[in-house]
């Protein structure tokens, strides 16, 4: 971590990092909520886009993290670096004297001695001068930053329950439970080993869609199968979840849903955005964080290269004519 903003002074507390330290929310809880929800993951990459704009304001500071960026061009490093700050609400570079190496944020754990990367079974420790470490605000921990989101990780969860539950009855044939009733007599044993075959290998999957099943039964024997669910009323509800829980995440990120495709009439981005509505995405969203990240951009420069900057980010223009313009150019037109 950095040291520079540590007031000498301060009669402040700070935790003493002892062993390994993992983050107050797994990587892989962070990791699954950003690849298993389209509208949650559009939201950061519009966020992240947002955020880096047209890139540095002052050309000179570009150029000198470009010369210092070896693996990476200026843009890729700063998309990478504010991307993983969006999404574990950490970022990492390794910082070989005048050179700069993104590390990914899911690899990196606290230690006493500093920072563990750890990539599969290797590992590899780092001196707290090696690496600098961007970081959002957290209540939640002293060494790790966590992301502004996780308010909304149980809507993620219960639209992945949902999509599950969806998938796994389309996969069953898109027949509820239901019950076999045997009225007048029981079943012959061959009669039951026929429904249980069936069942397993003739029934599941859309290619078996409307087959039939043939099941003699002794006379006076009646076979009836009984729904037990009310489907219509759950998939409304499911419905109403699922719409709830998309709004929960626009909502909690900020981002106009014209931005991310959503043009329903009535519903959620339903055409009515104006270019005032974008400016308050940029003014209370993206500002903020441009804010944030430059700042501790100049204390990157001033801590490492002994170079005292005021860097700022070039925003896009948030008129209505270039709003149009960047939403043709999500939907790819």
């Amino acid at each position: 971590m950095a040291k520079l903003w540590i007031n000498k002074s301060s009669k402040q507390k700070a935790e003493t990092p002892k062993g390994v330290i993992s983050p107050p929310v797994s990587y892989e809880t962070l990791i699954e909520a950003y690849y298993g929800n389209p509208y949650h993951a559009s939201c950061i990459d519009v966020k992240a886009s947002n955020v880096i704009g047209n890139g540095f304001k002052d050309r000179a500071i570009a150029d000198i993290l470009s010369k210092m960026s070896l693996g990476d061009s200026i843009f890729s490093l700063l998309e990478k670096t504010v991307r993983d700050l969006l999404i574990f609400g950490n970022a990492f570079w390794e910082t070989p004297k005048d050179e700069v190496y993104q590390i990914p944020a899911w690899t990196m754990y606290r230690t006493e001695k500093g920072w563990e990367q750890r990539v599969g079974k290797d590992k590899e420790i780092y001196d707290p001068e090696e690496v600098w470490h961007f970081r959002r605000d957290s209540m939640l921990s002293s060494f790790y930053g966590t992301p502004d989101y996780l308010s909304i990780l149980p809507s993620l969860d219960l639209m992945r329950t949902i999509t599950s539950y969806n998938s796994n009855f389309f996969e069953n044939n898109a027949i509820p439970d239901f019950a076999i009733v045997v009225e007048g007599g029981t079943l012959s044993p061959q009669a039951e080993s026929s429904i249980q075959r069936f069942m397993r290998s003739k029934f599941r999957g859309t290619e078996n869609a409307h087959k039939t099943l043939y099941l003699p039964v002794p006379e006076g024997v009646k076979v009836r199968f009984e729904k037990l669910q009310a489907e219509s009323m759950k998939d409304m509800q499911f419905l109403e979840l699922r719409k709830a829980c998309i709004g929960e995440i626009i909502s909690c990120h900020g981002v106009p849903p014209r931005l991310m495709g959503i043009m329903v009439p009535g519903e959620l981005g339903g055409g009515g955005e104006t270019s005032g509505e974008r400016d308050i995405f940029f003014q209370t969203r993206i500002k903020p964080l441009q804010n944030s990240f430059c700042g501790q951009l100049d204390a990157f420069f001033l801590a490492r290269l002994g170079r005292t900057t005021d860097i700022e980010l070039e925003s896009f223009d948030y008129s209505e004519n270039t709003g149009d313009l960047v939403l043709k150019a999500l939907k790819g037109n």
